[in-house]
């Protein structure tokens, strides 16, 4: 009777390295991100596809069969990477959300105990506008990311999952109190939709950054240094032209306003 390892190993000589991937994700997204790193995914699927690809040009060339091995590794290793930064892009940017919108709530509540004829709508706006924009940038960014790369197929560990649907409760939550305050002040209202068309350019240009940093480290394991070289400085022009203010904390660009004391 053949098990279950074995059933498994000959599944893998059909597929391809994007299908060896997905069957992993498929496999492994129930779970939280930090479990995954017991299980020692990314050399699993690099052995997978060397077998794969071996027993597929069995009888070829040993040049040839390297040559193919590598390339295969390279391109399952690529998407590979491409999940866990995505994923962890999304737990750091957790943390910092969660932290900022302490503050950003804190600037919401002096806000309110101001006269609306006294409140300024400049700020208040920006820094709601930073808030929520960092949340939708990266929501864009999985979802064009798994479209682009994946199929549309699921990349969020289960934790992961969770973090991000908390963080767009906290981005609508943040907006809803602005509006609030908006109309009590006679001034424009941000719009979600609105929003989130605006984020398209830089949307793309997150996915772009997330796929040449997985590529870096896809060829730091399996590429030549020259590559590799050549990677890092195409990710690094993709900061030159804006500036990533992703990880500047709100607390900083927070002045709260001073409540109107009676005479």
């Amino acid at each position: 009777m053949i098990n279950r390892h074995n059933r498994l190993q000959r599944i893998e000589v059909r597929l391809t390295p994007f299908q060896v991937v997905i069957l992993w994700l498929k496999n492994v997204l129930s779970h939280t991100y930090e479990e995954l790193w017991f299980s020692r995914p990314r050399e699993a699927i690099a052995n997978s596809i060397a077998r794969s690809v071996g027993d597929s040009l069995k009888g070829e060339p040993a040049p040839l069969i390297d040559s193919a091995v590598l390339q295969a590794r390279q391109e399952a290793d690529f998407l590979y990477m491409l999940v866990i930064d995505v994923n962890a892009s999304l737990q750091r940017q957790f943390f910092e959300r969660e932290r900022e919108y302490f503050f950003l709530l804190a600037y919401f509540l002096a806000t309110m105990r101001c006269p609306p004829s006294s409140i300024t709508e400049e700020p208040l706006r920006h820094l709601t506008l930073s808030f929520v924009n960092s949340i939708l940038l990266v929501e864009g960014a999985v979802l064009r990311t798994s479209a682009e790369h994946f199929d549309g197929h699921a990349i969020l560990f289960s934790d992961s999952v969770i973090k991000l649907k908390q963080q767009v409760v906290l981005a609508e939550e943040a907006l809803g109190t602005f509006n609030s305050i908006a109309t009590l002040a006679s001034f424009r209202t941000l719009d979600k939709k609105e929003i989130n068309d605006g984020l398209v350019p830089d949307v793309e240009l997150q996915v772009t950054r997330w796929s040449i940093l997985a590529r870096s480290e896809t060829l730091a394991a399996f590429g030549e240094w020259s590559q590799l070289q050549a990677n890092l400085k195409q990710l690094k022009a993709t900061y030159s032209s804006l500036e990533d203010n992703s990880d500047n904390s709100l607390r900083d660009k927070i002045s709260l306003p001073r409540e109107r004391t009676s005479a």
